[in-house]
């Protein structure tokens, strides 16, 4: 299916932000007001205050019970939002937040839900950062110990052991119902062993780099037949950006990359495998880097969207006008903020953020 956007999604330049700062003041001298976009800055221009604003938002939503479920902490509750959406298809060959279309607008609801819960139990007006994984800079203030956290400790099967969300501060909660899931990432506390990869695919396990964006931001379609995992990665910009590779099965590229960079594969001394917690995909949203890696998938999506509009295609598998599972399940007034489709997602000018 092909459906016409229902804006253009625009980067912060220099001259959109005078442009929207011209109108702002010409709509103020005429007595008019206009909600300011939000903001989503790189995260390594946040100020000191900025970061410990969106820690201490992030540890608040931990301890506060979730608006839509009894039982659960609203952190907790976007963790199972994920795990629902992961473990949940179609039909064999179609999901709804993974290997699919829809992978991209699903995650950007999931950001705009998340950043609206941060604003509710800080009462501030914060905003998600985006990790650029191809600049250093952007990825040595993300792991650090006053921020999200460093690696984890290897002599403690890489546990986190700093940081505001180490060790005996932050307890996972919510546990992948995978067989291997379980198996490979049983542990209730965080774990990064950032880079280290000992399995037997992927052999070039590194950060995403420039080129590597900019090769796919060239691809002129937005998804091609057919709609998963197998769809080839030269036509398909968001297989591309997901990171599935139909010709070597195994092998993660973008997306799925940093996941794995992030969690890392390791073998303990009696041969056991084991993924750090970005590395079970269903609760990946357990580690708060999760969203700082997505908000930056979301910002090449509305880069893409800027040099590519026209349309939003996804062969029919999941119509672009139909809720987005879970979404739907939660009846509920922040739930419905946004939009509930695929096609309300489309644009990020008109869903009222931009990234700088």
């Amino acid at each position: 299916m092909n459906v016409q956007p229902r804006a253009m999604s625009r980067r912060l330049t220099p001259l959109t932000f005078l442009a929207a700062l011209l109108v702002c003041l010409v709509l103020a001298a005429c007595g008019e007001s206009q909600t300011a976009p939000r903001i989503r800055k790189n995260a390594k221009h946040l100020t000191a205050a900025e970061k410990q604003d969106l820690v201490d938002a992030i540890l608040k939503l931990k301890a506060t019970p979730s608006p839509y479920a009894s039982g659960l902490s609203y952190y907790d509750q976007f963790v199972v939002f994920h795990k629902q959406a992961f473990n949940y298809s179609m039909s064999p060959d179609h999901h709804v937040a993974h290997a699919h279309p829809t992978i991209l607008p699903w995650h950007r609801k999931m950001l705009l839900l998340f950043e609206d819960a941060l604003r509710e139990v800080s009462g501030k007006d914060i905003t998600l950062p985006y990790w650029d994984w191809t600049d250093p800079e952007s990825t040595q203030a993300i792991f650090s110990e006053s921020f999200m956290g460093t690696q984890g400790d290897a002599s403690q099967e890489y546990a986190l052991t700093n940081g505001p969300f180490r060790k005996g501060n932050w307890t996972i909660n919510i546990f992948s119902d995978r067989p291997e899931g379980l198996t490979q990432t049983p542990h209730p506390y965080l774990v990064r062993a950032t880079g280290r990869y000992e399995a037997d695919v992927n052999d070039n396990i590194h950060l995403p780099t420039t080129e590597e964006v900019e090769r796919g931001l060239r691809i002129p379609t937005f998804d091609v037949a057919p709609w998963n995992d197998k769809s080839p990665r030269d036509q398909s910009f968001r297989n591309y950006l997901e990171g599935f590779d139909p010709d070597r099965p195994g092998y993660f590229h973008m997306h799925n990359m940093v996941h794995t960079w992030v969690a890392g594969h390791f073998r303990l001394e009696d041969g056991s495998e084991r993924w750090g917690t970005m590395g079970a995909p269903d609760v990946s949203p357990n580690d708060p880097v999760f969203y700082l890696h997505h908000a930056n998938v979301d910002r090449i999506w509305a880069q893409w969207e800027e040099q590519h509009p026209g349309v939003y295609a996804d062969g029919g598998g999941h119509s672009s006008h139909m809720s987005m599972y879970p979404y739907s399940e939660y009846p509920n007034e922040r739930m419905a903020a946004h939009g509930l489709s695929a096609i309300s997602m489309l644009g990020t000018q008109e869903l009222g953020y931009l990234y700088e």
